[in-house]
């Protein structure tokens, strides 16, 4: 059986490596001194989910902060290039909020390293930058009263949960956003972030399931690279929609399967409405 989904994988993950071997991404992931040192800080609220659970979480608030490289280029008619490498740790928890008792709650620890890459438009000193972010967190899920006997708590979520609890738990991070750039050290950005928990790994599945998602943006980004070409001023609206709805895309269709297409458990699933601000020095 694992030959067989090994041979189903080689045509996704051949063109994944013809997508990832250009200069212009995989092993960009690893030069991560090229650019202004950055720090960001964001505060927003999250609302998790699960396909599977009866009853619902209550409110979460979503505390971040991001270290790493920001870099933009200015090319002709002020449009610009954003690109970004950071790691990235926090808590999304629901003690950062008021609740009234009702939902499951939990905390979240979370860290990881993520990119951003973006077009944008430069005025002067103001600089207006839409931004799509991909990466990769581990999460420390800590959910609350699992243990103690309650008419509130459902065997079968309680169940569930603890597939969660315990361990370091692996999973994918998507944003997209804009950044409001004033001077050339600060930012004021608004975005809304989707993350997800897997309860377990699955290497080839996840594999497969990333080649897929790849091979479908190196198709994107010989379109967005064209029309660019064509309408330089139309590039930052297209780059934001097309690797954008792309990323929430993926994301809606692995709720049901962490490493979909392929048969696999359902995530935690939770998306944060967040407004920050970024020093890069």
């Amino acid at each position: 059986m694992k030959k067989v989904i090994f041979l189903l994988l080689v045509p996704f993950v051949c063109s994944f490596g013809q997508y990832y071997h250009t200069d212009t991404d995989f092993h960009k992931w690893f030069r991560w001194h090229k650019g202004s040192p950055m720090i960001e800080l964001n505060y927003g609220f999250a609302s998790p989910e699960h396909k599977k659970l009866q009853k619902d979480f209550a409110d979460f608030g979503a505390l971040d902060i991001k270290l790493g490289y920001s870099r933009v280029d200015t090319f002709e008619l002020n449009v610009t290039e954003v690109s970004e490498k950071f790691l990235t740790g926090g808590k999304v928890s629901s003690k950062l909020v008021e609740n009234e008792g009702l939902g499951y709650k939990a905390d979240i620890w979370k860290f990881g390293f993520a990119k951003r890459e973006g077009c944008g438009y430069r005025f002067e000193k103001i600089g207006i930058e839409p931004y799509v972010q991909e990466g990769f967190l581990w999460s420390d899920f800590k959910p609350e009263q699992l243990n103690v006997v309650s008419s509130d708590l459902i065997y079968e979520d309680i169940e569930l949960l603890k597939r969660f609890e315990g361990r370091i738990r692996f999973g994918s991070n998507v944003e997209t956003g804009l950044k409001l750039r004033i001077g050339s050290h600060l930012a004021l950005n608004a975005a809304y972030e989707y993350n997800q928990i897997f309860p377990r790994y699955l290497f080839w599945k996840h594999i497969g399931s990333i080649a897929i998602e790849g091979a479908a943006g190196k198709l994107l980004d010989e379109f967005i690279e064209e029309a660019a070409y064509s309408s330089p001023y139309a590039a930052p609206l297209i780059h934001l929609l097309l690797k954008g709805g792309l990323s929430y895309a993926f994301y809606e269709l692995r709720k049901d399967r962490m490493n979909w297409p392929f048969e696999s458990e359902s995530p935690i699933s939770y998306a944060a409405f967040k407004l920050g601000v970024s020093f890069s020095f």
